[in-house]
């Protein structure tokens, strides 16, 4: 087999994209950055007579990777957000045939269905799925080769372009950059600014100005869609995506002339806010073992339902893509935010095997099809990850070959220093443990103990429940906010806290995989939902949903998939509202009981009644939980128990 790595990439197939006419910097006219010559025939092209492996960023020995930063973050370093940009454009102006462009890379998730690197579908029965490995144990690590791919194919850009700028300051300003350059991720559960929504301006326009080699100018965002040269409508054969000549988010309609509608995809995601940030918290918190983690699929061995990185990665999908490419399956890897959203699920699972350095993958059955898996293959830590090869000889990459995220080249923030492939318990997690805190956190009762602790209320619990006892029982017949701008205080500690323990509170769901044949959300309210169904993503009243990330054919039809919502925050402002007395089971329960309401969406606009969901179960359950006295470790979880099923109507 000949040897030849992604180091030398691109393009044996470039189309000219690039005039050698004088720049434009008009925000009239977007397309690629116009370089003055065709950047193309500058970058040395790949051998085309043997497959592509997958090889880490070079890092020299004895020294620690550098840090793939937050969008945010790397927005406020102009060189290295600059390369970003440029790098990432070139990418997907890189013509399709080319096995390193945008396009292919996009593919191997899902749509064409085709074989990429050699590697041929395992029978004919996965030969119309992708290679990712969804319901799967396999999820995290079968991403994190992937994701090296994607990001060496744009560091050997980001090399190129820094060498191109004309000024000596400016040229050596940005190939220092360039050295340390990594992919950034996108923390879609971190407090924006209080004017900016999570889902950032740069998603939002469709030309964003970017500094080149040739100066100042608009160009096509490369953050914002991709656009297909040419659509193959042949793959992209479905109403819509076969009219849809660039991704979509919230299309307007099915027809070539759609555009995104991206404030609606900010209003869902700004709604799911606390949610999302107390289920990171409880995932990292509670260590059920790596299956759970890893996976959304139900374990009948286990007993009960759990969270899964799986199930949290699912909201995302879902949420902000709202019937275009990021909300189903096959598509959802054109989307220029898949890369970013997936980034940020490594760094998590990064953390969690920093929390928990002894639990790794043991041999559990694939619960849906990938190309090369069918459904019921037992798949383990040295299952191979295809199609990514490790070497020249063939072999691929496997989840123990990745454990650790430094052969790639990388590191994050949060795990700098905390080798993933061997016990850490020796290190002190103290700056980890206070990260998770401070990011995650505050959005339940961690908050208010945070809150306490800097700055004692001094109140006196039999007050606080003595003032609002008129109003236990209550039935809500408006609408409470539970958004992130809410007004609404949280009470004080003694109002909910027993000593240092008290009372989480949660949905569990348990639903079959393809029980709507479509990807679909189950959404939960506290007090009155809206009566349109396009509100209830970003309803002020929205507690959480779960999502179920779905394709006809891909699963077993029986398969079940679990998720949680957190009920807790919510109740907190329902306490500060008077509505009920303390998060003890005699008020929380009736309370539940009379105001918590489901509904489920299909494909994001259709309404279907929960009782026509075959096989939904829904759980209300309860755990004590114990604050840690020093702040030092995540708050330890008792028992999860069942308190009483919701049934499957929209009351």
């Amino acid at each position: 087999m000949t040897r030849f790595s992604i180091v030398a990439t691109f393009v044996a197939f470039i189309v000219p994209l690039v005039s050698s006419q004088p720049a434009s910097t008009s925000p009239s006219k977007t397309g690629p950055y116009n370089y003055g010559f065709d950047p193309y025939h500058k970058i040395q092209k790949r051998a085309t007579d043997g497959p592509i492996f997958v090889e880490g960023i070079p890092v020299p020995d004895n020294v620690e990777p550098p840090v793939r930063p937050e969008i945010r973050q790397l927005r406020n370093d102009k060189y290295g957000w600059n390369l970003y940009l440029l790098a990432l454009s070139m990418l997907q102006y890189t013509d399709q045939d080319d096995p390193l462009s945008y396009y292919q890379l996009a593919g191997i998730h899902g749509i064409p269905f085709q074989s990429w690197n050699g590697v041929e579908p395992k029978s004919k029965q996965t030969k119309n799925t992708g290679y990712c490995t969804h319901a799967s144990v396999l999820f995290p690590t079968w991403h994190r080769p992937y994701l090296a791919l994607f990001e060496k194919s744009l560091y050997t850009y980001a090399q190129e372009i820094a060498s191109w700028y004309p000024n000596e300051t400016e040229r050596n300003s940005y190939i220092e950059a360039a050295k340390t350059w990594r992919m950034p991720y996108w923390d879609w559960a971190l407090d924006p600014p209080d004017d900016e929504s999570i889902f950032i301006p740069e998603f939002t326009t469709s030309g964003i100005r970017v500094n080149g080699p040739a100066g100042t100018q608009y160009i096509a965002n490369p953050l914002y869609s991709y656009r297909f040269n040419p659509l193959d409508t042949s793959s992209f054969h479905y109403v819509g995506f076969q009219s849809w000549r660039s991704t979509q988010r919230y299309p307007t309609s099915n027809n070539a002339d759609a555009v995104s509608q991206n404030t609606l995809a900010a209003k869902e995601l700004d709604a799911q806010t606390n949610s999302l940030q107390q289920r990171i918290f409880t995932l990292l918190s509670r260590n059920e073992g790596y299956h759970a983690f890893s996976s959304k699929v139900f374990n009948s061995t286990e007993g009960r339902p759990h969270e899964s990185i799986e199930a949290i990665h699912d909201v995302i999908h879902v949420s902000t893509g709202g019937r275009g490419h990021l909300y189903y399956i096959p598509f959802s890897a054109f989307d220029p935010i898949f890369f970013l959203h997936h980034t940020n699920v490594d760094r998590l699972t990064a953390i969690w095997q920093t929390m928990y350095p002894d639990e790794w993958i043991t041999q559990y059955p694939a619960g849906e099809n990938s190309y090369t898996t069918e459904v019921g293959d037992m798949v383990d830590a040295n299952t191979p990850l295809t199609p990514f090869y490790s070497d020249a000889e063939g072999n691929f990459w496997t989840s123990n070959m990745a454990r650790d995220t430094r052969v790639f080249g990388y590191v994050y923030e949060d795990t700098l220093g905390f080798p993933l492939n061997t016990s850490s318990a020796s290190m002190s997690r103290k700056t980890l443990v206070s990260a998770i805190v401070t990011k995650y956190g505050h959005a339940g009762v961690g908050g208010i103990i945070n809150a306490k602790q800097r700055r004692d209320t001094g109140a006196d619990p039999r007050r606080w429940r003595t003032k609002f006892r008129v109003q236990e029982g209550k039935t809500l017949d408006t609408a409470p906010d539970f958004s992130r701008h809410s007004l609404i205080p949280d009470p004080p500690a003694e109002a909910i806290m027993n000593g240092d323990k008290y009372y989480e509170w949660l949905v569990n769901v348990n639903v079959p995989n393809r029980a709507l044949e479509s990807t679909f959300a189950i959404h939960f309210f506290l007090g009155p939902p809206p009566e349109n169904v396009h509100q209830w993503g970003s309803a002020r009243n929205l507690v959480g949903s779960v999502s179920v990330f779905a394709m006809l054919g891909m699963g077993n039809p029986k398969n079940q998939v679990v998720g949680t919502v957190p009920l807790t925050s919510a109740l907190l402002k329902i306490i500060s509202m008077g509505w009920v007395l303390s998060l003890d089971e005699q008020n929380v329960l009736p309370f539940l009981q009379k105001n918590l309401h489901v509904r489920v969406a299909k494909d994001s606009t259709q309404a279907i009644e929960p009782n026509k969901v075959p096989g939904l179960v829904i759980k209300i359950a309860k755990a004590e939980v114990k604050i840690s006295a020093t702040g030092e470790e995540l708050p330890s979880w008792g028992p999860v128990q069942d308190l009483f099923t919701l049934p499957p109507t929209s009351k």
